[in-house]
C-alpha cells in the first residue's frame, strides 16, 4: 500500500513519491543545502526519516515543514562532492 503525503504532488509520483525520498545538493537563494525530493518539490533537511515522517498524510505540523519545502524548478542541483582538479577512479588488480 502506497504512503501518503499532504504534499499533492508525492501521490502518486513516478519518480519522487514518499516511498522514495532521494538526498541531493542544492543551491536555493545563493546558499547551499540538502534535501529530499518530494513530488514537485524538496524538503530541506538531512534526515531521512524524519523527512518521511513529517510528510505523511498524519502529520501534525504541515505549516512550518512548508517552510522547508521549495519548488524543485527554483533550484540549481549541484554534484554530491565537489571534484577538484583530477580524480581517478579507476582500479586495478
Amino acid at each position: 500500500m502506497a504512503l501518503k503525503s499532504w504534499v499533492e504532488s508525492a501521490n502518486g509520483h513516478p519518480d519522487y513519491p514518499l516511498e522514495n525520498l532521494p538526498i541531493g545538493r542544492f543551491r536555493w537563494n545563493g546558499e547551499v543545502h540538502h534535501g529530499f525530493a518530494v513530488g514537485d518539490s524538496i524538503l530541506i533537511g538531512d534526515d531521512r526519516n524524519e523527512a518521511r515522517q513529517l510528510l505523511t498524510e498524519e502529520a501534525a505540523d504541515r505549516e512550518e515543514t512548508a517552510k522547508r519545502l521549495v519548488k524543485q524548478s527554483d533550484v540549481e542541483m549541484l554534484l554530491p562532492y565537489e571534484i577538484g582538479n583530477y580524480t581517478d577512479f579507476y582500479a586495478s588488480i
